[in-house]
């Protein structure tokens, strides 16, 4: 394959210009000469992240991934479940990541204690979420290639949230509950016959219009980031309103 080639015919020009590819002038990085700006460290991070992005993007997304993401706490105190979501409030799906649960064990207690489960779902980000995501965007754009219109988008999205989408939640939840609960696998059975239904309902609250947006305005590259920036982004903005709710202090989780 041609290094100039980025992963699909839809890739944009950002990708090209970085890698040294000629392209048009990119809207999200300065074009190269003495008089452009250096910028500050924001500007740099993202230029090297497009670099990254079209060097080893299977790799960078995977990262991306277990960099960050959504933490799988329900933020209202009921008995649910500690670590997926809770079929009664409408935490998202499972796209589990380090930053994420490292602000969600913030907010609900107050304070950060619990490395090896933040390690735990880093891992799970990256050996299977940021890969999976990384394989089934390109599938869908081999599936539907050339076709962008309306409908191919309303298809993408249901296709995405009648199949990946639920198969995301049912391995997060076998996850969940044999490696960081530590229980059995009978007992995953019952809660798979307990919540799964809620955890799946809750999660199209949020995921078809995310899918929409991201399939129809989000070039195929950006996709995987797109998706771990609207679940951390969804899933502080839940903790923080149950915070509120609760006077500010720590949000109250009882385990099962």
């Amino acid at each position: 394959m041609d290094k100039c080639e980025v992963e699909s015919s839809s890739a944009s020009p950002s990708l090209a210009h970085v890698s040294g590819c000629p392209s048009s002038a990119s809207p999200l990085l300065p074009s190269p000469g003495p008089s452009a700006p250096s910028g500050g460290i924001l500007q740099l991070a993202w230029k090297r992240y497009l670099q990254e992005l079209s060097r080893r993007p299977l790799r960078t997304k995977a990262l991306t991934s277990a960099a960050i993401g959504k933490d799988v706490l329900c933020p209202l105190p009921c008995n649910s479940r500690l670590y997926y979501p809770c079929p009664k409030h409408p935490v998202p799906s499972s796209r589990a990541a380090g930053l994420s649960d490292v602000v969600a064990q913030a907010i609900i207690s107050g304070r950060y204690s619990n490395v090896k489960r933040t390690l735990a779902v880093a891992c799970f980000g990256f050996l299977y979420s940021g890969p999976s995501a990384h394989y089934w965007q390109k599938f869908l754009e081999w599936l539907f290639a050339g076709r962008k219109d309306m409908q191919t988008v309303l298809t993408k999205v249901a296709i995405d949230q009648l199949s990946y989408g639920p198969l995301c939640n049912i391995l997060f939840m076998s996850f969940a509950t044999l490696v960081l609960e530590g229980r059995s696998f009978g007992e995953l059975v019952a809660k798979v016959k307990k919540d799964y239904v809620g955890v799946q309902l809750n999660g199209w609250r949020l995921w078809p219009l995310a899918a929409l947006i991201n399939y129809r305005f989000v070039p195929l590259e950006f996709r995987v980031l797109f998706i771990n920036v609207v679940a951390l982004v969804w899933t502080i903005f839940l903790l923080l309103s149950a915070k509120r709710a609760q006077g500010g202090g720590p949000v109250a989780v009882k385990r099962a």
